[in-house]
């Protein structure tokens, strides 16, 4: 097994196939760290990554379209206010004109 001084990264491949050449001097670590199997984590933390984005996506877009649909009832409501509105002052104003 060579030991690297400069801090570089390996990839996922490269240390598998070292702790799988290497299994009999690594099993008293494995045996001391009660580890029972290794496996790449590189597909399911992609994986993972893709979901949250996809989550992310449907969750912003369904609070966009809860929004423009608190926006087209105050929309609504402000009027059918200002209708009702109209309405009552047309029929106060004739009930109680001067004349």
């Amino acid at each position: 097994m060579m030991a690297r001084n400069d801090n570089s990264i390996i990839e996922v491949e490269e240390v598998l196939r070292l702790v799988d050449q290497n299994t009999e001097k690594l099993d008293p670590l494995f045996k001391e760290f009660n580890v029972l199997d290794t496996q790449p984590g590189g597909t399911s933390a992609l994986r993972a990554q893709i979901q949250n984005a996809s989550l992310t996506f449907w969750l912003t877009a369904s609070t966009l379209f809860l929004l423009l649909l608190l926006l087209l009832c105050l929309a609504l409501c402000i009027n059918q206010r200002q209708m009702y509105h109209r309405k009552l002052k047309a029929a106060t104003a004739t009930a109680y004109a001067k004349d």
